[in-house]
């Protein structure tokens, strides 16, 4: 960018001078070696987050290479989707954060919802811009039944089954009430683990912050263009427009109709 902005001589007394500080810094033993780092990886995120398999690697490659005071940014774009994969994602997070000394911030342009926001919630900031979509902290199944029609047609369908729970909801079978008290069972106990997992992530009753209420956060989003941080820092930006990438955690704070806040993460 700057030889096209930059005539010839510009250009090369700039380099001159760039190369002369690198050499002063080498100088000074503020080489390569001691510079922190900073490691961008993506995620693109769709229901069955088949990314995932992308990212284990290169966060294997991550720890093999990363030293105590560099840094991961993740640009984490995910609506959210099946609980399970999007529960394998946010371990990759975890294994980052498991690592002494490293710093892992979550960048989201547009959204990380739901399962997105799962894998969000485990860096130790997250930079959002400012219509961006965070949040949606629930669980939801839909299953078609069509045991109706079948029977309005004379078809016989069996489902059979070992086991008092083997099978709660199907789609031909006749479904019962006890199978969907189950199978809601199923669901809020999903849900305790996703409200356990954000909340030991990013703590809540912080000095300074207004405390969250959780019952109704939990079914709702956050855009970070209303966000108000009590604290020191406020951090709102694009993963264009991010760095430099502070070392002191950052607070991101929102608030909808009622004050509401997101808490600081536990630093590196």
């Amino acid at each position: 960018m700057q030889s096209a902005v930059l005539d010839d001589a510009s250009f090369k007394k700039r380099e001159k001078a760039e190369k002369k500080a690198r050499k002063a810094r080498d100088k000074k033993g503020g080489g390569d070696e001691a510079r922190a780092r900073v490691f961008v990886l993506d995620f693109l995120g769709d229901v069955e987050a088949s990314a995932v398999e992308a990212l284990r690697e290169e966060v294997s490659a991550v720890l093999l290479e990363a030293r105590s005071g560099d840094e991961v940014v993740l640009r984490l774009e995910s609506p959210g989707g099946m609980v399970h994969s999007y529960g394998l994602a946010a371990s990759q997070i975890e294994r980052l954060r498991g690592k002494e000394g490293l710093k892992v911030t979550v960048s989201v342009d547009r959204v990380a919802a739901s399962g997105g926001y799962l894998m969000a919630a485990l860096g130790h900031q997250i930079l959002a811009a400012p219509f961006a979509i965070l949040g949606s902290i629930g669980v939801v199944a839909q299953v078609p039944n069509v045991h109706r029609l079948l029977k309005k047609n004379d078809v016989d369908v069996e489902v059979l089954t070992a086991g008092e729970y083997k099978r709660t909801l199907t789609v031909l079978g006749e479904n019962t009430e006890q199978g969907r008290k189950k199978f809601l069972e199923e669901l809020e106990d999903v849900h305790r683990l996703f409200k356990a997992s954000v909340q030991a992530a990013r703590p809540r009753g912080k000095a300074g912050l207004v405390p969250m209420r959780w019952p109704a956060a939990f079914v709702t989003i956050w855009r970070p263009v209303t966000a108000i941080c009590f604290a020191a820092r406020k951090r709102r930006s694009s993963s264009r427009s991010a760095g430099p990438f502070p070392r002191a955690p950052s607070i991101v704070c929102f608030r909808g109709l009622r004050a509401r806040s997101i808490g600081p993460s536990k630093g590196p």
